[in-house]
C-alpha cells in the first residue's frame, strides 16, 4: 500500500503509508499485516548502534517504552519505527498479526521464513471469516 503516488496531492494526502495499510488490514480483517522497511525489523535501540538487538518478537500488550524508537524522513520513506510500531498495535489489538522487516526479505518473509520482528495480535480477538 503506498499513497506516495503521482496522484497524490496535498489536500487529499492521508499521512503515512503504515497507517493507511493497518486501517486498511483491519477493515478487510486481514490474517495478517506485512510492514516493509529498510532495517530488518525493531530493535531495542537505534540500528545504526553497533550493540543493537533485533526483537524476534514483540508478545501482545509489551510495554515498548523503554525502547528508543525514532522517526525518520529518508529518501526510502517518512515515520520509520514510530509510524510501524503505532501501525502494528492498532492491528493487533484487532486480533491480527503483524510483521515488520527489511524489504530485501519480503519474499522469504511471505514463503514462511521468520524474520523481522513480529507482532503478536490479541489473543482474545477472534476474527470471524465470512
Amino acid at each position: 500500500m503506498n499513497e506516495n503516488d503521482t496522484v497524490a496531492t496535498t489536500e487529499i494526502r492521508f499521512g503515512d503509508n503504515d497507517r493507511l495499510a493497518a486501517m486498511v488490514a483491519i477493515l478487510l480483517q486481514a490474517d495478517a499485516l506485512v510492514l516493509l522497511s529498510d532495517v530488518d525489523g525493531l530493535y531495542d535501540m537505534p540500528p545504526t548502534n553497533p550493540e543493537a538487538k533485533l526483537i524476534p518478537r514483540v508478545a501482545f500488550g509489551m510495554d515498548l517504552a523503554n525502547l528508543e524508537i525514532a522517526g525518520t524522513n529518508t529518501g526510502v520513506g517518512t515515520g520509520g519505527a514510530i509510524t510501524k510500531v503505532a501501525a502494528a498495535a492498532s492491528c493487533t489489538e484487532a486480533g491480527i498479526g503483524v510483521v515488520i522487516t527489511n524489504a530485501d526479505n519480503v519474499s522469504k518473509t511471505l514463503a514462511g521464513e521468520s524474520l523481522g520482528t513480529f507482532f503478536e495480535p490479541n489473543p482474545d480477538i477472534k476474527i470471524v471469516r465470512k
